[in-house]
């Protein structure tokens, strides 16, 4: 049916299409739209797709490169700095279509553009593709003293995934994400171990189930206050001195803007942040097998089909819990980035060899599409204390 409606379209608008066609031909144009509906594509993509821009990687210097948003934006501030630096019209939809209806109109697409994953380790070596003004950071500036906020403090970042998010904007049934999900009071003993740092601690999101309920007068709610915008998302997490949340999108705008990331509650392992760089650090959720009475290694999650299971249906067919990160691994997380961040930390040989010995499985199961580049770190002190997942590698 919709090859004989493209047909027909092409009866009636064929000498348009030629000439569109001609016209992408002589200039060199290629054509695409931006996934704008989620805040992570919407940013991570798109930062994947200038990094490897900026190092000739699927481009020349005589190509150009039009965008279109044809879905819901996730954050329209966001938005505003992509159109400074991207060539972004409504106009190159109708393009789009005209170049559709003749054959060979994938050569005129941008297809790598729906893929955040930096295969090639790019984005460590290319400084960040936007920023805000200093308009714009006197602004948030403000917003933060108005909520009672430091802004001259090192803050501190951290976020849990909430399905609440999803249910809220958007019209689908996504509670086959729920495995994902993680409890936010995980969080509390890194959050006060920061803010007696010196740190600004602030829990990020938005539309989220359950708001903090730490006494510390230096941790702040935003997800759950009036001051949560878009624009203040990327003020934020372009402040923010590292930053530490589970695996969705909003860990991309910190990433967007150059500040260290750590990636918690990996339930999917095979999509782990391996590239590095803003990506420091990263720890799973544990698989536990309810049948076998045992968590499961590296080898058992892949020989189980759930190296990539990307559904909370999949987990359940094969009786295992995907069990979220403790107080006690996130806390230890966050004391390596801090070492990490100011230069403090030390590996010693036997995280060394136990942190090779993890890559060099991880590459014998990994997806050729989704790595090429492994730079990231599993949790050292995680990894000691799960040793369980490098069984049978020997």
């Amino acid at each position: 049916m919709k090859q004989l409606l493209r047909f027909c379209l092409l009866v009636v608008f064929w000498p348009l299409s030629i000439i569109v066609r001609l016209v992408f031909i002589v200039f060199n144009l290629r054509v695409s739209a931006l996934r704008s509906n989620r805040v992570g594509h919407f940013a991570g993509n798109i930062d994947t797709y200038l990094a490897e821009k900026k190092h000739g990687i699927n481009y020349t210097k005589k190509t150009i490169d039009l965008f279109y948003i044809n879905q819901p934006i996730s954050n329209k501030c966001l938005y505003g700095l992509w159109r400074r630096v991207l060539h972004i019209s409504w106009f190159y939809r109708v393009l789009d279509c005209f170049n559709f209806l003749l054959p060979g109109y994938r050569k005129f697409r941008v297809s790598f553009i729906n893929r955040e994953r930096d295969i090639h380790g790019v984005t460590a070596r290319t400084p960040a593709p936007v920023c805000l003004t200093a308009k714009q950071l006197r602004q948030g500036d403000e917003l933060m003293k108005q909520y009672g906020l430091s802004s001259e403090e090192p803050l501190y970042l951290f976020s849990c995934r909430d399905s609440a998010f999803l249910r809220k904007t958007s019209n689908n049934d996504c509670s086959y994400h729920d495995y994902r999900d993680s409890n936010i009071e995980n969080h509390k003993k890194a959050a006060e171990m920061m803010s007696a740092n010196g740190f600004q601690v602030i829990r990020m999101g938005r539309h989220v189930h359950k708001k903090i309920t730490y006494e510390n007068e230096n941790i702040f709610d935003y997800s759950s206050s009036s001051l949560a915008s878009d624009f203040m998302d990327l003020y934020l997490t372009s402040r923010c001195s590292f930053y530490v949340g589970d695996s969705s999108g909003i860990v991309h705008l910190p990433a967007l803007f150059r500040r260290p990331v750590a990636v918690l509650n990996v339930a999917a392992i095979e999509f782990a942040t391996s590239w590095g760089s803003p990506f420091l650090v990263f720890i799973p959720k544990k698989l536990y097998d309810q049948e076998q009475e045992k968590f499961l290694s590296l080898r058992e999650i892949y020989e189980a089909g759930l190296w990539q299971a990307q559904s909370s249906e999949e987990y359940e067919q094969k009786g295992v819990v995907a069990v979220e990160n403790s107080t006690d691994e996130i806390c230890a997380v966050v004391e390596e980035m801090y070492q990490r961040v100011n230069g403090n930390w030390l590996e010693s040989e036997d995280d060394r060899l136990r942190q090779q010995k993890f890559w060099n499985c991880f590459k014998q199961y990994a997806g050729k599409k989704n790595h090429g580049v492994y730079k990231t770190q599993i949790g050292s002190k995680f990894l000691a204390q799960n040793i369980f997942l490098l069984e049978e590698l020997d």
